[in-house]
């Protein structure tokens, strides 16, 4: 899963987003902001790729407990 497929460079960034030409560079704060807007879970790993953090789904816990 690609995880920066919707980052697009800032128009208002500061600290490096390029708009103005081709290369469409996000410079990582910006990056980071979208990442985490829309994956909450992400996490940025030792191989500096962000991933998703897996969690234990409460939704096994919540049916479990319905059912009994």
């Amino acid at each position: 899963m690609n995880l920066l497929k919707h980052v697009k460079p800032n128009k208002d960034c500061t600290q490096g987003c390029d708009n103005i030409t081709d290369n469409n560079y996000v410079c990582f704060e910006c990056e980071e902001i979208q990442v985490r807007e829309k994956y909450p879970n992400a996490i940025y790993n030792s191989d500096c790729q962000w991933e998703l953090k897996i969690q234990a789904t409460s939704n096994k816990l919540d049916k479990a407990q319905a059912i009994g």
